[in-house]
């Protein structure tokens, strides 16, 4: 069965520094591995030289009397033991010649107690174990050489020694591991707690909640990206809060004013007449114009539209619409500045209604005597129509919510005609914005793209 890590950000990056420790002490123990061959590739031949050069000696001894003489070997063979080897001459009859504890004892009293410092607990060689040599002279054996590694242990201290090393740096790694993954866990799941709460807190209602933008880069853009969905949601909330107002308000006022007709008329207290029926039919006509403009706000936003687009000659297209305005607002000065030899690829009756809409806030603002200019021009993009006018301009604190529906911030109304013309201007995969002239009034810009 497969090892399932806890779905915590703290025992995934555990387990990855773990992973990566055990891969760095995995390639430490294949190096150390090498390194210890090598170790003990040296030591076997340099033990194995050692004991040529003993067998070397001792051949030379007896080319020189012709015979095996224990007196003459001792020397020899108790530096053989110096040197880590333990030797035992035999002649051609198996029988012993000397050894080492027999050339020990023909030493002097100073050379023994070095001899038994270096041999801690005593001399003791069980020769059966060692390995033999044939020893030769011109070429005729002459006897067997036995030798024997007397404490191997000392030689191989780097191995010991290797192998603690090993086991420390895996136990203060695997420590610094923990202690790591807990120090970064913790610093990196802080913020997302953070967030977490925060986040909480606003799905609960609190939309005054932020995050602190500090820690690393990676979680000041979190933190911000945050706040920034926290102010949208406040605002949209706040205006949420105005639609409930405003269409209460809205509603209640022709529902009331046809309720206390109708109850009059029916009391008997005023007449039935043509007078009063027009009161009713006009108040009825105010209730289904609010109606109509949630309506076509749904629409616009459910994009439930759908896009007739065709090839249109713009000033041809935009004459009539002004003309219309300048018939019914006679006080107001026009300005049509639109080259002859722009297109545009729109739908007709959703262009003309975004014109009129901008064109009817423009006549709303300038209140009388004014003047208001409508301008267009091509980019290597597409085109850019403007509807400037000279009137009352914006509230700056208007400016950033003029285009979210139900804000009546400088307009009567529902507040969803610029709504809806944004609606219609990102249909046409554009884009619309507002600012204030230098002078007076206020500039709508529409963008539509090629």
């Amino acid at each position: 069965m497969a090892l399932k890590i806890p779905d915590t950000l703290w025992s995934r990056l555990s387990a990855l520094l773990l992973l990566i420790a055990l891969a760095g002490l995995s390639s430490g123990l294949l190096v150390r591995q090498l390194i210890v061959n090598d170790f003990r590739s040296f030591m076997s031949g340099r033990m194995e030289d050692r004991s040529y050069w003993v067998m070397a000696r001792l051949e030379g001894k007896y080319a020189e009397t012709g015979r095996w003489d224990a007196a003459t070997l001792a020397d020899d063979v108790v530096w053989a033991y110096m040197m880590g080897l333990a030797v035992r001459v035999s002649d051609t009859k198996k029988h012993s010649v000397i050894d080492v504890q027999q050339a020990v004892e023909q030493m002097s009293p100073q050379m023994k107690k070095r001899v038994f410092s270096y041999a801690k607990g005593g001399i003791k060689c069980d020769f059966g174990t060692g390995t033999a040599y044939p020893l030769f002279h011109n070429g005729q054996e002459i006897g067997q050489l036995e030798i024997l590694c007397t404490n191997p242990d000392k030689d191989l201290v780097f191995v010991t020694r290797s192998n603690r090393l090993l086991l420390l740096s895996l136990l203060i790694v695997g420590s610094l591991t923990m202690l790591l993954s807990i120090f970064l866990s913790r610093r990196i799941t802080r913020p997302v707690e953070r967030l977490t709460a925060a986040a909480q807190s606003l799905r609960d209602g609190d939309m005054t909640v932020r995050i602190k933008e500090e820690g690393t880069r990676e979680f000041r853009t979190m933190a911000d990206t945050f706040n920034r969905m926290a102010d949208a949601l406040a605002a949209q909330e706040l205006l949420r809060k105005r639609l409930l107002t405003n269409a209460a308000h809205e509603l209640r006022t022709p529902l009331t004013v046809m309720r206390l007709q109708v109850e009059q008329m029916a009391d008997g207290m005023v007449p039935a007449d043509q007078r009063r029926l027009t009161l009713l039919m006009g108040e009825m006509d105010r209730f289904r114009g609010i109606l109509g403009a949630l309506d076509d706000l749904s629409q616009a936003e459910a994009s439930a539209m759908n896009l007739k687009k065709e090839s249109i000659r713009l000033r041809s297209f935009l004459e009539p619409i002004v003309e219309r305005f300048v018939c019914s607002a006679q006080e107001v000065a026009f300005t049509l500045d639109v080259p002859e030899e722009i297109t545009i690829d729109a739908d007709p009756d959703r262009l003309s209604q975004i014109i009129l809409n901008l064109i009817s806030n423009a006549v709303k603002a300038v209140d009388g005597n004014g003047r208001i200019a409508l301008r267009a021009r091509r980019n290597v993009n597409g085109v850019v129509m403007s509807v400037e006018d000279s009137g009352r301009g914006i509230r700056v604190e208007d400016l950033p919510f003029i285009f979210e529906r139900f804000y009546r911030g400088f307009q009567s109304g529902m507040g969803v005609g610029l709504a809806i013309v944004k609606q219609l201007v990102e249909a046409h995969g554009g884009t619309i914005t507002a600012a204030n002239n230098s002078g007076d009034g206020a500039c709508f810009q529409v963008f539509i793209p090629d």
